[in-house]
């Protein structure tokens, strides 16, 4: 024998047919096929898992967004009675710093004035000065005398004139309150107006200081101040802006708003003339021009025009059917007259529409 088998007495090896080895190779690749699908198969079941874990959890997700979402839209919705009730407190914060301000002014000019006064009750005791003011104060009556002098004599009394102004002008100044100045920081107080609708013809204008109620009620019992001074201006504008609009007829109403004082001008269904707002911008702004008190004290008024629903928080449902559109404050017209008219304000003149340049 030639081979290593025969040489051994071993018998021959068969080779395996070849059905069998492709059998065999089948199923080997099954087993790993199996093996393969099933590690596959757990993976997908440990990422089904982690998955349904994260849609439980994107659920819970999604629930709380869709609260916050609706909460969201609700808090939009409110937005508009939000910002009339904090535009309302701010309001009310500001008139209530501005009476402050015009409380404190007013103290302050108060000593300024009672200063100039004992100075003028100084210069009075002078007789010769006394003497001058009574020369001072006839001068009227020689006045219409002097286009019958001749001019040498009308020339030598104007000078003799002129020279006891410069004398008396002193103590003029004092009463007069001209050296009443405060020295103080420029203050800017606001005056809130406000026009009713907004949009077509005017029912109501409102006008709103920063004054105390309690000059309405018991006028007779408040000190004749700067907030009594800004009161009676206000009137005496009210009664302008009526007169201008071509509703002199109109009733003009001093209200309290809180603890704050306004003033109502009426107009309902009465054709008016121009627009309101320039109009009562334009009177207001006189009245500002006109106030040397309160220029004196560093005070300057600022209208400022808001939205009627601003006047009123959102949830202010108060019944205003009681209050009387045919009637108006009349004797506080006429105490603004008086007083704006008076020695204390001797420099504020209601303007007459009709004969206005």
């Amino acid at each position: 024998m030639s081979d290593d088998s025969t040489r051994d007495g071993l018998a021959p090896e068969m080779e395996s047919p070849a059905l069998l080895d492709a059998l065999t190779g089948i199923a080997a690749w099954r087993e790993r096929a199996e093996q393969e699908a099933n590690a596959a198969i757990n993976e997908l079941r440990a990422e089904e898992a982690r998955l349904n874990a994260s849609i439980g959890d994107l659920k819970r997700r999604l629930v709380l967004v869709e609260e916050r979402r609706a909460q969201t839209e609700a808090k939009l919705g409110q937005l508009d009675d939000e910002e009339l009730l904090r535009s309302h407190q701010a309001l009310l914060s500001a008139l209530s710093h501005d009476q402050a301000l015009l409380v404190a002014r007013s103290g302050a000019i108060a000593s300024l004035r009672a200063a100039a006064k004992q100075r003028a009750e100084v210069l009075l005791r002078d007789d010769e000065l006394q003497g001058h003011l009574r020369e001072f104060a006839s001068f009227a009556e020689v006045e219409v005398t002097l286009k019958s002098l001749p001019p040498g004599y009308r020339k030598a009394i104007l000078a003799h004139h002129d020279n006891v102004r410069r004398t008396v002008e002193p103590v003029l100044r004092e009463l007069r309150g001209d050296t009443v100045a405060l020295t103080a920081p420029h203050a800017p107080v606001a005056l809130i107006a406000s026009v009713e609708p907004s949009v077509g013809p005017p029912q109501a204008l409102v006008l709103l200081t920063p004054v105390s109620a309690d000059l309405q009620t018991a006028w007779d019992q408040q000190p004749q101040d700067l907030c009594a001074s800004v009161a009676y201006r206000v009137m005496a504008a009210a009664a302008e802006i009526a007169a201008r609009l071509g509703a002199a007829d109109a009733p003009i109403q001093a209200r309290p708003y809180g603890r704050f004082l306004a003033f109502q001008i009426w107009l309902r269904d009465r054709p008016v003339k121009g627009d309101v707002k320039e109009i009562a911008t334009a009177a207001l702004q006189r009245a500002k021009e006109q106030a040397r008190d309160l220029a004196a004290a560093q005070v300057e008024l600022f209208v400022l025009w808001l939205p009627a629903a601003v006047l009123s928080p959102p949830e202010d449902d108060e019944d205003d059917s009681s209050v009387d559109e045919d009637t108006e404050d009349e004797a506080l017209r006429m105490i603004a007259s008086e007083n704006v008219r008076d020695d204390r304000l001797p420099d504020f003149l209601i303007a007459d529409p009709d004969t206005e340049a």
